[in-house]
């Protein structure tokens, strides 16, 4: 995956001197270059709108003919991954609703065991190669809009230039020798860094497997309480330069701006439902299309358990 998605920083490359200084110059001046984007986005909303005034929306349309508003929606659906050396740590499946202003996370262990046409693999093995998001869509059964890759350093260094991430344990947590103490703490970027990296924590008891979705709502949270404008403009540099996404300017955009709508209380993380046998992550596959069902589907989506593609 990491050879085909694009790392955004070599889109300069090929560019001619001019345009590698307004380029830079763009990096530099993250700030109004956000606010340039956004503003234009603005504005081709409300052309969109106007230009579209006597058309009936499609939710009102389906509440018309008796569907209720939380099964007509738009989503965009974002798979983020973060490695350390190489291997696969954290699957997340980002699903943000456009209508409702909601984003519902689902956590996938790296030994999630996937099964498909021909193959049966855990899902940190096809981690790496293209196979990685169509094994995922194949078994979730939801097309991705894009995906984002980027390393434990990466996700370390964004915690710090938010200055820390807050989070409550209920018990004491040991990681590699380092024990977390019960309590509310703010985390600094290396120890956030450690439990994204903690790829045996789903081996572990409930309260080290559900660590690193407490932190990654926190980090969500704090996204969306802070607004797009400062926090795009605190972490642009990392994004830009140390993370790799196949989506485009635009489609990072959007999922930007949503984080100035989407309120704190309106972010769920879900650990995939399910347990590890031998090594393996077993999804619970009733628990897991009744959850997929609800959350990160729309009208006309939904898909029984024996279509998923989950061992």
């Amino acid at each position: 995956m990491k050879e085909k998605g694009v790392r955004l920083k070599s889109l300069l490359k090929g560019l001619t001197r001019l345009q590698r200084i307004i380029a830079a110059t763009c990096l530099i001046s993250g700030t109004v270059t956000y606010l340039i984007l956004l503003a234009s986005a603005y504005a081709g909303r409300v052309m969109s709108k106007s230009s579209s005034a006597n058309a009936v929306p499609d939710y009102i349309r389906y509440q018309a003919m008796g569907y209720t508003g939380d099964t007509v929606t738009t989503k965009r659906r974002l798979l983020l991954s973060i490695n350390e050396d190489g291997a696969l740590c954290r699957s997340m499946l980002c699903s943000f609703d456009l209508d409702l202003n909601t984003l519902d996370v689902l956590e996938l262990p790296p030994m999630t065991l996937m099964e498909g046409e021909g193959y049966t693999a855990r899902l940190e093995e096809c981690y790496g190669s293209d196979a990685y998001s169509k094994v995922l869509e194949n078994a979730a059964g939801l097309r991705l809009d894009g995906v984002m890759d980027m390393d434990t350093r990466a996700f370390s260094r964004i915690v710090s230039a938010l200055g820390g991430l807050p989070i409550v344990l209920d018990g004491e947590v040991d990681i590699d020798g380092v024990t977390l103490s019960p309590g509310k703490r703010l985390l600094a970027g290396s120890t956030a860094s450690l439990i994204a990296g903690d790829r045996l924590a789903y081996n572990s008891g409930e309260e080290r497997a559900r660590l690193f979705s407490r932190l990654f709502e926190s980090l969500a949270k704090t996204l969306s309480s802070r607004g797009a404008l400062v926090w795009f403009s605190q972490l642009m540099d990392i994004i830009v330069n140390q993370c790799s996404t196949d989506m485009t300017v635009s489609q990072l955009l959007e999922l930007v701006e949503l984080s100035d709508i989407i309120k704190p209380e309106d972010i769920s993380i879900h650990l995939l439902p399910g347990q590890n046998e031998d090594g393996r992550y077993i999804a619970d596959k009733e628990k897991t299309a009744e959850l997929l069902n609800i959350s990160f589907r729309t009208k006309g989506e939904e898909l029984p358990e024996s279509e998923l593609g989950f061992g």
